[in-house]
């Protein structure tokens, strides 16, 4: 039991602590407050700590090793909490970009698409593109898949 939490901890610290780091550094390139990492990286120091002691216990110190297990099983309990807010956090990342994305898109076609001196316009039912250039006249793109000729001719002979 004892080895087997020991080595579930270490497993868990050694694969958080990257994505702990890249979560910091995506925080900062995007300039978003400072997430609430504290106490996740508070318990991750602990938790290497506490591996360390362990560890380090001698096989036949029952006295230890039941002192140590407790305190793994309970780091093991934060760890999974904090987890768990973790996936909230993420979740709530997510819709707010979703909204984001919703509102440029939203301002975009209120605008009718129009990007500077050339007037673009996306209909996704149809999936195509209209320019309106200078003399305003509709122009579709020529509908042509670049290296696809000879397969799509084999299709429709088919």
């Amino acid at each position: 039991m004892f080895k087997f939490n020991l080595k579930k901890i270490e497993g868990k610290l050694e694969a958080l602590e990257p994505l702990i780091k890249e979560r910091k550094q995506f925080d900062s390139e995007l300039d978003l407050q400072k997430w609430e990492a504290s106490e996740f990286e508070e318990k991750m120091l602990e938790g290497e700590k506490v591996v360390r002691i362990c560890s380090q216990i001698h096989p036949w110190n029952i006295r230890k090793k039941h002192s140590c297990t407790e305190k793994l099983q309970e780091l093991d309990e934060t760890l999974k909490r904090l987890m768990q807010i973790l996936q909230i956090q993420i979740v709530r990342d997510m819709k707010e970009t979703l909204v984001l994305t919703k509102d440029v898109h939203r301002k975009i076609m209120a605008n009718k698409g129009k990007i500077g001196d050339v007037d673009q316009v996306f209909d996704p039912t149809v999936s195509t593109f209209w320019y309106h250039g200078p003399d305003h006249d509709h122009h579709q793109l020529p509908e042509f898949n670049v290296g696809l000729e000879t397969p799509l001719k084999e299709l429709k002979i088919r």
